[in-house]
């Protein structure tokens, strides 16, 4: 599919919605990927595509089409922090076009119970070494923090240093023993891992202290794509500190990523009976959106905008991809324009002038 967004001339700013921004292409059309005059009417109508849980079939192509890429530098390693119970690895180290010889999947978790878990169900790929997992936690720094669960799910987190903050908006937290945890730069060097193929944060709100130790502002090279959860767990007694979705966010576009929210079409009225791999949808945003976007007609919204005043409301999952990355590979400029036309293809979500 083709892009249904408007033709912008080189250095033409469009004004239109609170998540619009200046067009920054060269003087034909701006690549798909590079889109960001996004009508937020559309956004609010089809939040639900992009919701917390519908990362899965973004992660699933994002990984095949590194794992079909291949390496310069050898074996691709993924990580997964944040492993649960494995099911984030589970499909990947299954899929048809993985190849034991030229991946491997590091999987970080803290809590007990769920570490088992992830054991029992990765047995087999851990005895043949395409998944690595670590009971460990991942920060800002190395040293030690104490864990804790949210009621009987198994989700996992840190708790907040202030005490005022450690059951806000929770029940049933649970606080354990202290773990280890680590920066994720310096595990970099500790393996001699030169680059991070992919990865997956989900760490239920200790996301920004992990992007913080992977060191992007020296380091982005070495990180070249990943997803991370955004959710009301950045505001609520699981967080850990006082960052918003758009500092982080703003961050990252100044470390020289785009940002889209992952999204899936299965299940929408006229997307019925896709497969993983066609249903993926990415839509693109700019930083000012996690500060701006309203969705006064969305109940789900506002309820997480009530638990979130200073401006976290979003809940769904970031991919952040290096504009380097997208101008060098054309297997990933495709794979992400033709997520993002998936996008374009919902009904009114054509961009304004």
């Amino acid at each position: 599919m083709r892009s249904r967004g408007v033709q912008i001339p080189n250095g033409r700013v469009v004004k239109c919605c609170a998540i619009c921004v200046a067009s920054v292409g060269a003087a034909s059309a701006s690549p798909l990927w590079m889109s960001r005059d996004i009508d937020e009417r559309a956004l609010c109508t089809h939040l639900g595509v992009f919701g917390q849980d519908r990362d899965q079939a973004v992660a699933y192509n994002m990984y095949r089409e590194r794992m079909l890429r291949g390496s310069a530098a050898g074996r691709a390693h993924f990580f997964v922090v944040g492993t649960h119970d494995g099911r984030d690895i589970e499909p990947v180290v299954s899929a048809p076009w993985w190849n034991v010889s030229n991946g491997v999947v590091h999987g970080w978790e803290i809590l007990d119970s769920n570490y088992a878990r992830a054991e029992a169900r990765l047995a087999s790929h851990i005895r043949l070494g395409d998944v690595e997992l670590s009971h460990r936690g991942v920060s800002s720094q190395r040293g030690s923090m104490r864990r804790k669960s949210v009621g009987l799910s198994g989700e996992g987190g840190f708790l907040d240093p202030d005490p005022l903050s450690q059951t806000q908006g929770l029940s049933k937290v649970h606080s354990f023993s202290p773990i280890e945890v680590v920066a994720w730069a310096d595990v970099l060097r500790e393996l001699s891992i030169a680059e991070v193929s992919y990865s997956l944060v989900d760490t239920e709100g200790h996301e920004p202290l992990v992007l913080r130790g992977m060191a992007l502002r020296q380091s982005a090279n070495a990180f070249p794509a990943f997803q991370f959860e955004v959710a009301t767990t950045w505001c609520d007694g699981r967080r850990v500190g006082a960052h918003t979705q758009h500092d982080v966010a703003l961050n990252l576009e100044g470390f020289g990523y785009v940002l889209f929210l992952m999204g899936d079409l299965r299940g929408h009225s006229v997307h019925l009976g896709m497969d993983v791999a066609d249903s993926a949808a990415l839509l693109p945003v700019n930083a000012s959106a996690f500060a701006t976007a309203r969705c006064p007609d969305n109940k789900v919204f506002q309820a997480q905008a009530a638990i979130c005043p200073q401006g976290s409301p979003f809940s769904s999952n970031v991919l952040a991809i290096l504009k380097s990355q997208l101008a060098a590979h054309r297997s990933l400029r495709t794979t992400v324009e033709t997520m993002v036309a998936a996008w374009r293809s919902l009904p009114n979500t054509a961009t304004q002038q």
